[in-house]
């Protein structure tokens, strides 16, 4: 039984400085390296866990369990991650949000480091050497809270991620999501649940990252997830420029809104996908001829025409247009842009 839990723990080692290496390499986007930390930390962890289980003696098994204190910075990052990848950056403009990241972080690996209040031990059990409960209790449950914290919150940026975006960032964000989620949740369930429901049970967390790992693999090699190419460039550029873009379908009916447009008319993308584009306009009938003449193949001056925003206010817009054809001059759509000319 030892072989099998020091296998998955090698395995997780192997997974882990791989997934370092392949994510760092595609880009030096700041999310990239942040991922990349934290797969070098879930290295670390991995090959403690790996000595753990193999150790000969109590003292070897010791050092390792105390190379492992480091598993709250491996959270902080994983955090950070979450923020970044999920652009709320407003959530870092706050003075004391770094503190609040990190300070607990670096408490919590220190008094595991140095001192015996959150775990001690190590002890033997049938998968290898583990630890075991702290002299504080309180201390104990203040360290499960903060990582539990931190869980719910990396999962809550990441769904937060997948319910805002579109397209391809939206796959992407799938992915991830799944990613992590998943070794999150065996984690808390075999580290928290099972050990109070039938007793100790071998950790699963470090392990259960070569599963999740899985997912984000799939997702950098389907969905270019952490790489940056022409796709992907443009993609962020129009989803997130202050212009209202809409992407048309020939007949006129919306493919696709930025963030921009959505934010503008309050509405999700799912409500605006299929519709004519002229319906939003006040007036109707000089849009729609328009955006068909246009779809002809006849070339019209900015369209000026009035729309209601989120709040209901009568807004101006100046829309310009653009054809997309393929090779055989057949056209695929069309991309809109409208600019409020209020202060004109």
């Amino acid at each position: 039984m030892t072989f099998f839990y020091s296998f998955l723990s090698l395995n997780a080692f192997i997974v882990s400085l791989f997934m370092a290496w392949f994510v760092t390499k595609s880009s030096n986007d700041i999310r990239n390296r942040l991922f990349g930390f934290f797969c070098l930390g879930m290295a670390v962890l991995s090959f403690s866990e790996f000595q753990m289980r193999i150790a000969e003696s109590r003292e070897m098994a010791a050092f390792w369990l105390r190379i492992a204190s480091i598993y709250p910075l491996v959270g902080a990052v994983l955090l950070w991650f979450a923020i970044e990848f999920s652009e709320r950056h407003d959530l870092l403009r706050r003075r004391w949000a770094p503190l609040l990241i990190w300070g607990p972080a670096v408490v919590f690996t220190l008094l595991e480091a140095f001192t015996d209040t959150l775990t001690r031990g190590p002890v033997r059990m049938h998968w290898g050497w583990t630890y075991e409960e702290g002299t504080s209790p309180l201390l104990s449950l203040l360290d499960a809270a903060w990582i539990i914290g931190i869980s719910v919150m990396v999962v809550a940026l990441c769904l937060g991620a997948y319910r805002r975006s579109s397209g391809r960032r939206r796959k992407q964000a799938k992915f991830v999501l799944i990613g992590i989620t998943l070794p999150i949740s065996l984690g808390i369930l075999v580290e928290g649940i099972l050990p109070v429901l039938v007793g100790r049970f071998p950790e699963m967390f470090v392990a259960s990252f070569t599963f999740g790992s899985f997912f984000i693999a799939y997702g950098i090699s389907r969905y270019e997830l952490f790489r940056l190419s022409p796709a992907t460039a443009a993609e962020n550029i129009t989803e997130n420029m202050s212009d209202l873009m809409f992407l048309l379908d020939p007949s006129g009916r919306i493919v696709k809104a930025n963030r921009s447009a959505r934010e503008f008319l309050g509405m999700p993308e799912r409500a605006l996908r299929g519709r004519p584009i002229w319906t939003l306009l006040l007036d109707e009938g000089p849009g729609r001829r328009w955006f068909l003449e246009l779809a002809r193949g006849k070339r019209r001056q900015p369209l000026e025409a009035t729309m209601r925003d989120r709040r209901g206010r009568r807004t101006p817009i100046s829309f310009t247009a653009s054809r997309i054809v393929n090779d055989r001059g057949e056209v695929q759509g069309m991309v809109l842009l409208g600019r409020d000319i209020t202060e004109r």
